[in-house]
């Protein structure tokens, strides 16, 4: 059965172990979801709840109705129907003014078909993340890059951090992802709330300090349209991989950005006939 965003969201934060309370709307007026409180510490929560397009759904019924094989696509990347989430998160997040907290978080559950590939994409769409082959001793390595493309967390420094997840035949698969942007980005990183989640948490700076990713921590121009197409087969024209050459001290025009949104793809068959 299809799970209500009130709902995802509060077993998602009990299952971490939080008290959770429900927030009533004020004056009719939108605000956050949640207080959650765990271990000394306590979250203001706005959920938000990725379900599969009615249209989408209705032609998956439809295939596996007939005995067909159904495949579900989806692209990695930034998403913009993730953002428009995002930026009604952060704008819910933002109105809060009488409830005391320590921490924003946006809570995104993904309850659709082919939840982790879609996971992947929010995590896509916070960071602007895609990766990036650079040399390395005559061989090539291919890394993550942060805030390569135009990132939600960027732009929505109000939120602390977000929880993205799904569940999975009754368990919760959930990664905690930090914005380093964030003013209480250090005070977060050595919280209760980032022990909860040890070897499931993105930290991009922590991953840049370990040298398993890059991150554009400049305001680098960003490629749109025509030019962006342009910039993915002639890479000496992408003004972000020049940043991070010289940033990194790599040789001049020896970065080429990875993963090309490779389409993600998940088969359902039809059950057989009693």
């Amino acid at each position: 059965m299809s799970m209500k965003s009130d709902d995802a969201g509060k077993a998602a934060l009990e299952h971490l172990g939080f008290s959770v309370r429900k927030l009533s709307e004020l004056n009719e007026q939108k605000r956050a979801d949640f207080i959650a409180t765990h271990g000394g510490i306590t979250l203001l929560v706005e959920c938000k709840l990725r379900k599969d397009d009615p249209a989408e759904k209705k032609r998956m019924d439809a295939v596996l109705a007939e005995g067909r094989v159904y495949e579900s696509k989806h692209e990695l990347g930034p998403h913009n129907s993730h953002s428009k989430n995002i930026r009604q998160a952060f704008d819910q997040l933002m109105q809060e003014q009488s409830e005391e907290h320590d921490y924003k978080v946006l809570l995104y559950v993904a309850d659709c078909e082919n939840a982790s590939a879609v996971c992947e994409q929010i995590l896509d769409t916070l960071y602007g993340a895609t990766s990036v082959f650079l040399p390395d001793g005559g061989v090539t390595r291919e890394l993550p890059c942060f805030f390569y493309h135009p990132s939600e967390f960027f732009n929505a420094n109000g939120i602390d951090a977000a929880i993205v997840g799904y569940q999975y035949e009754g368990n919760w698969d959930l990664v905690l992802c930090l914005n380093s942007f964030s003013d209480r980005y250090l005070d977060l990183r050595e919280s209760a709330l980032e022990q909860l989640f040890q070897g499931s948490a993105v930290d991009p700076l922590e991953e840049e300090a370990c040298g398993t990713a890059l991150v554009v921590d400049s305001a680098a121009p960003r490629l749109e349209g025509k030019a962006k197409v342009f910039a993915r087969h002639f890479s000496s024209m992408d003004p972000v991989l020049r940043f991070l050459e010289s940033k990194y001290e790599f040789r001049k025009n020896s970065l080429v950005q990875g993963n090309m949104k490779t389409p993600l793809f998940v088969v359902r068959v039809a059950k057989d006939a009693d």
